[in-house]
């Protein structure tokens, strides 16, 4: 049930953020902490100053981090793998011409993405969402 509010949370995160990126953290008890994107490129990349991170992390427990891809799948891209170094949750979602769509959920360790199903959660297709 927690993940299922975590991934409703971050689609709408993802499109409140568009036409850039969205990223932010994922908390013990499912809040969302909507950090600043401070890459180059928002509308193409995110990345989360360390200082956020660290503040965000005496607050509360973090287990995850997300983000969104504009105009684009969800899935973890070359430079999503190269980038992370945090273990946990991994949240990706899909937001096309402003709509979130589709939301992936992974679990991050040992340098390995795998995949976690979402408990009652279908696309419009009836696929897992």
């Amino acid at each position: 049930m927690l993940l299922t509010c975590v991934v409703d949370a971050v689609r709408m995160a993802a499109e409140d953020a568009a036409p850039f990126e969205a990223c932010g953290l994922i908390t013990a008890d499912g809040f969302l902490v909507k950090c600043v994107n401070v890459a180059k490129d928002r509308a193409r990349q995110f990345r989360i100053s360390p200082d956020e991170f660290k503040l965000a992390g005496r607050r509360r427990k973090i287990v995850g981090v997300y983000h969104s891809h504009v105009n684009g799948g969800a899935y973890v891209s070359v430079h999503d793998r190269d980038g992370m170094s945090f273990e946990g949750l991994y949240v990706v979602a899909s937001v096309m011409d402003g709509v979130g769509r589709e939301v992936k959920v992974w679990n991050f360790k040992d340098g390995k993405f795998t995949p976690v199903t979402v408990p009652g959660r279908q696309t419009a297709n009836g696929k897992q969402d």
